[in-house]
């Protein structure tokens, strides 16, 4: 089964129970917005999704184990997914100039792929233990994040961008492999255990800053 369009999935606490177990909910089409407000916790093992200039905000919590949620965007026209509430397993996606997944809660053991020029962009978030994958050109943003265990990956023609980011590999060390660039006027920390295999950049600060790396081996 398919939903597309625009209007709302639930409208207030505990208005809907709602398992996408095998279908496709997409946001489709310039100034669509699509939003899912159920009040309870979503279970997705199919595709929630924003395709040509439809916009998709999600939320409710979502266990996504075995799911996709995905900006695709086939023109620059802006397309995006917006998650304002945590998310477990599963991937968020973003492929094509102008695709945007907008992180604005915490994940747990999920994969955040930006491909193909698309943004994955990560604010005031803590990311436990996933994947976060910048390649063909596509950009990772992580802004005030906290990064616990995981992994960090990075190919020369994607942007993996660091600001203001913590590398918490306290309980479990956390890798990086490819390339990535710290902000310049931001801070990089690293607590715990930290792999590094790649390339890792300290971009010039504005004038009157500067740009730091902050090693915690606590």
């Amino acid at each position: 089964e398919t939903i597309t369009g625009s209007g709302s999935i639930g409208f207030g606490p505990n208005a809907l129970t709602f398992a996408n177990l095998a279908g496709k909910v997409s946001a489709t089409g310039v100034g669509s917005l699509l939003s899912i407000s159920t009040g309870n916790i979503v279970t997705n093992k199919a595709t929630l999704q924003a395709t040509n200039g439809g916009d998709l905000e999600i939320n409710d919590e979502v266990d996504n184990s075995g799911g996709l949620i995905q900006a695709l965007a086939a023109t620059s026209t802006t397309t995006t997914v917006n998650v304002y509430s945590d998310v477990s397993g599963g991937m968020l996606y973003a492929s094509g100039q102008g695709a945007v997944v907008g992180v604005n809660a915490d994940t747990t053991g999920v994969t955040l792929r930006a491909y193909n020029s698309g943004v994955i962009a990560v604010k005031g978030s803590t990311l436990s233990n996933d994947v976060i994958y910048a390649n063909n050109g596509g950009q990772a943003l992580l802004q005030n994040a906290n990064i616990v265990g995981g992994s960090l990956k990075g190919d020369t023609a994607s942007a993996l961008r660091l600001d203001g980011v913590t590398l918490d590999g306290s309980s479990t060390a956390t890798t990086f492999t490819g390339a990535a660039t710290v902000v310049g006027g931001s801070t990089l920390t690293l607590k715990g255990s930290f792999v590094d295999t790649g390339v890792l950049t300290l971009a010039a600060p504005p004038s009157g800053s500067s740009t730091a790396l902050e090693i915690d081996g606590a």
